[in-house]
């Protein structure tokens, strides 16, 4: 789990600086969830469905 907290971390980090793109700076956002296998799910449909539900309660909750 941590090694997955990181991970998710040094995402949403590479989003805070904003995009030059044809000399316009745009400002991206991203929202991450993560399901671990096995604790969450033993399987992708069940792993999707979990990290689905974490990246939405992370959101509903003024978090990424």
């Amino acid at each position: 789990m941590e090694d997955a907290t990181a991970v998710a971390q040094k995402i949403l980090d590479s989003f805070k600086e904003p995009l030059l793109i044809d000399g316009n700076h745009l400002h991206v956002s991203t929202s991450v969830g993560i399901a671990i296998y096995p604790e969450d799910g033993q399987d992708m449909e069940t792993l999707t469905k979990k990290s689905d539900a974490s990246m939405y309660y992370s959101k509903g909750h003024g978090q990424n």
